[in-house]
């Protein structure tokens, strides 16, 4: 195709754009029509839109896949650094990760990695090197050099499966503090092509990261290659100073909504993890046909009673839809506590969320929690909340704040701590 066409380009880029828009509307794994398809709906030449095809291949967007079609191709893991208050942190990864060790043994450090630790040559350390998977796909080949004298008895359950650092702070008493990380761009070679399960002279992102404790001591030196076409880095940076935001005190509360309603109110009542009993449904029902008839369902898991219900009774009919375990007050302990339909309701679900939601409801908390049973967290609310996630090492509690996510705490079949977590996490 000509390219000094007049034209040419623009027609090429609102092709991609187009195509694009296909592949944002699908998941991955779903086929996009044919070329030959594509050129009838989009009203262009075939060189066009294969062009156009090409490069969204090549992006890692579009799998072509011979005698089948176009595929969308697996979403890329996407890695967020953002720079907080003090420091740049670095909320997890999007997906399920797990690690397959490839090799695990103690030796000397050499004179590289003694430098980079600060140790002699002669010293021990722990090297590892594992395969990091997601959602079962490998990602990632990481090289880790460790100080040996602070992780003995390091195991390999330890390193492939759970957060490394939270095993560190827990069984070894290590409390990493900060880390300098360098990326750059480079091609695997024939054997991390094998393990990846990409062509040889793939692009990759090369990690180089060095660790530190609270004391400023360097605990691990991890070199690590990333696949191309799977991940990418996204950084948020702070330009300059946000304004000063009042909190806002006048959204969704249960009880009666603020704001002055002729001759009555309104009344609100929230629904524990949006199940409604039959009984609780008779009485908002029979509420409603008292005081006007009408009754609304909320996307907050609520429910409305118009009214108008006269002054003098509302505190009265509020007191009688709490009773039968409605959220009728912000000071409730479910106010902000979510969950998805867990199992035995979800197949995908790894455990019963809602009841493990109620057992460790408490004291309400500054900000939201939603309980997922997996790593898919179906209906979960966005802003900024406490994530817990069921995963097959425990529950993961972690700090989300809009994309950015907090390292999280992991707490393995411990009720009362589970509990504990989540209300500190809360508060």
């Amino acid at each position: 195709m000509d390219a000094d066409v007049p034209g040419t380009v623009l027609k090429r880029e609102r092709t991609r754009d187009a195509v694009l828009e296909l592949i944002e509307s699908r998941s991955p794994g779903d086929a996009i029509p044919s070329e030959r398809a594509l050129c009838s709906l989009l009203g262009v030449s075939r060189p066009t839109v294969r062009a156009a095809v090409d490069e969204l291949v090549a992006a890692g967007l579009l799998v072509r896949e011979h005698g089948r079609g176009m595929f969308v191709a697996p979403a890329k893991i996407t890695q967020e650094l953002v720079a907080g208050d003090r420091s740049l942190t670095v909320p997890q990864a999007a997906g399920a990760w797990s690690s397959r060790l490839l090799e695990f043994t103690t030796l000397q450090a050499g004179a590289r990695v003694g430098r980079k630790l600060r140790m002699s040559p002669a010293a021990e350390i722990v090297y590892v090197a594992r395969l990091r998977l997601v959602d079962g796909a490998p990602m990632a080949i990481e090289h880790l050099h460790i100080r040996a004298e602070l992780v003995p008895g390091l195991s390999a359950q330890e390193l492939e499966s759970g957060d490394l650092y939270e095993h560190l702070r827990a069984t070894h008493g290590v409390h990493v503090h900060e880390a300098v990380q360098a990326i750059e761009p480079t091609v695997v070679t024939r054997a991390e092509a094998k393990l990846l399960d990409v062509p040889e002279l793939s692009p990759a992102l090369l990690f180089e990261r060095l660790t530190s404790d609270t004391s400023g001591r360097p605990v691990e030196y991890v070199h690590s290659l990333y696949r191309g076409d799977r991940y990418r880095i996204v950084s948020r940076l702070a330009l300059g100073p946000a304004a000063e935001v009042a909190p806002d005190r006048e959204g969704h509360h249960p009880g009666i909504p603020p704001g002055a309603i002729a001759h009555g109110a309104a009344l609100t009542a929230d629904v524990p993890l949006g199940r409604l009993t039959p009984a609780q449904w008779r009485l908002l029902t029979d509420t409603a046909r008292r005081y006007g008839g009408e009754l609304r369902l909320t996307p907050w898991r609520g429910v409305v009673i118009l009214g108008p219900v006269p002054q003098p009774e509302a505190a009265d009919a509020l007191r009688t839809l709490s009773e039968s375990g409605l959220i009728t007050a912000p000071d409730s302990p479910w106010t902000g506590v979510g969950a998805c339909i867990g199992h035995p309701g979800c197949a995908k679900s790894l455990s019963d969320v809602r009841a493990e939601a109620g057992a460790a409801v408490g004291p309400p908390g500054r900000l939201p929690v939603y309980w997922s049973g997996c790593e898919r967290r179906c209906g979960h609310p966005h802003g900024e909340w406490i994530d817990v996630v069921v995963t097959p090492d425990g529950h993961r509690i972690s700090h989300v704040r809009g994309e950015r996510r907090d390292l999280p705490t992991t707490v393995r079949n411990d009720p009362a701590r589970l509990a504990a977590t989540v209300a500190e996490a809360r508060a």
